[in-house]
């Protein structure tokens, strides 16, 4: 989604990444730099542009001490949001538009 919105030039606001995938993810995560060197809080990790609010696809970071406490959970939250089926998955009338 950020990439057609930068595409049309809709206002957007600054990324500090976006991944493909669980495992590249997960390590960027886990060596922690993306929180070390953070100027802004809180910042926010979104999952699925499409299900945010239903699958609770959004988690806030409040500050870096505390996100650097919850590491492990950040992790977890992750897992279980690769494993989740994206909408075209779950075959959606809408998914050929997606």
């Amino acid at each position: 989604m950020y990439e057609f919105m930068k595409r049309n030039n809709f206002p957007t606001c600054d990324l500090v990444g976006v991944w493909y995938n669980e495992a590249s993810f997960l390590e960027v995560v886990q060596q922690k730099q993306i929180f070390e060197t953070a100027h802004k809080w809180p910042m926010f990790l979104k999952a699925c542009h499409l299900t945010q609010s239903s699958s609770k696809a959004t988690r806030t970071l409040v500050d870096k001490e505390t996100t650097l406490g919850e590491i492990d959970d950040i992790a977890e939250w992750i897992h279980e949001k690769y494993a989740t089926p994206s909408p075209r998955e779950r075959n959606r009338p809408s998914s050929t538009f997606l």
